[in-house]
């Protein structure tokens, strides 16, 4: 026959052992929650990194993009002044002469 004594006992051994179960969980629980921040931090990194690339890249392209509209600046010019070459020629017979281009 169990008495009080012994059903005490075997309570205390089972929250013994329920704590024992529960600290082992919360040790792997802390161990992935590590992981999980260092994880969290190499992210962090590589995210910083990535926008610095970003920004670069960014930089670069602004770059690419004035040289591309200085280019059609200049190629805009070089037309021009092409035509005007042609043009004049075409009204020299015509006594017709061209000082300067309308501004469009």
């Amino acid at each position: 026959m169990e008495t009080r004594i012994d059903r005490i006992e075997r309570y205390i051994e089972e929250f013994s052992k329920g704590m024992l179960e529960l600290k082992e969980f919360q040790n792997k629980t802390d161990a992935q929650q590590n992981r999980t921040d260092a994880q969290i931090l190499e992210l962090k990194e590589a995210q910083k990194k990535t926008d610095e690339q970003l920004k670069k890249t960014i930089k670069k392209l602004d770059n690419i993009g004035e040289r591309l509209g200085d280019l059609g600046i200049v190629q805009g010019e070089v037309a021009e002044e092409l035509f005007y070459r042609n043009v004049k020629g075409l009204f020299k017979p015509l006594d017709l002469r061209f000082d300067r281009m309308p501004e469009c």
